[in-house]
């Protein structure tokens, strides 16, 4: 690969992890409890993705190195699952950053936490693309891009990585109603598209119970 590229991989391998690191922790727990019941949302073919996706591939193996076996198609579970849980902690298909269910949403009682981890879990999906039909994420190979793409990528990732640093503040108790509400408006004005329908019902539910 070239330095472009390279710079790329590593910023968004960067950026995946300190999107980790900020989401609720509690969340682990009800994947964990839904795994141990047979009803896990870890799908065979969403891993699969994981592996032949060029990009995805090459993100996780940077960190990972080779972490799939060869006999990945075949498995009825999905590859990336380990005995701990999914074991990349970058490389993932964005339906696995992007995906909460009802339980997730049920379980978050503070309305800016909600915020929070709504548009964090869609922040992978908007650094990729690039434009209105460009998505890194559906590249074939490195050979499908050119510098302009990469300088593209670069800086979205950059973006990301400013607007990662004002969406964490909501996890800030110190901050005040008016920062809250600032920052909430911002992030919108960012990227309106992680206020799901399901995310704005439980908002109000939360602002109404707080009346």
């Amino acid at each position: 690969m070239n330095e472009r590229i390279d710079q790329a991989v590593m910023g968004y391998a960067r950026l995946e992890q300190r999107i980790a690191r900020h989401m609720p922790t509690f969340f682990m727990r009800l994947c964990a409890r839904c795994g141990a019941e047979g009803r896990s949302c870890c799908r065979p073919d969403v891993g699969i993705e994981a592996i032949e996706s060029w990009w995805f591939r090459t993100v996780s193996s940077h960190v990972h190195g080779r972490w799939w076996p060869n006999d990945y198609q075949e498995t009825e579970t999905c590859p990336a699952m380990g005995v701990d849980g999914c074991r990349l902690s970058v490389g993932r298909p964005l339906i696995c950053s992007s995906f909460f269910c009802e339980k997730m949403i049920r379980a978050t009682v503070d309305p800016w936490e909600l915020v929070l981890f709504a548009f964090l879990s869609d922040l992978p999906g908007w650094t990729l693309q690039v434009g209105r039909r460009k998505n890194i994420a559906l590249l074939e190979s490195a050979d499908e891009a050119d510098g302009v793409l990469w300088t593209q990528l670069a800086s979205r990732i950059e973006q990301a990585a400013a607007m990662l640093n004002v969406a964490i503040e909501l996890a800030q108790p110190e901050i005040d109603l008016k920062r809250k509400q600032e920052i909430t408006l911002r992030l919108i004005c960012c990227n309106p598209r992680f206020m799901r329908p399901m995310v704005r019902r439980r908002m109000l539910e939360l602002l109404d119970e707080r009346k």
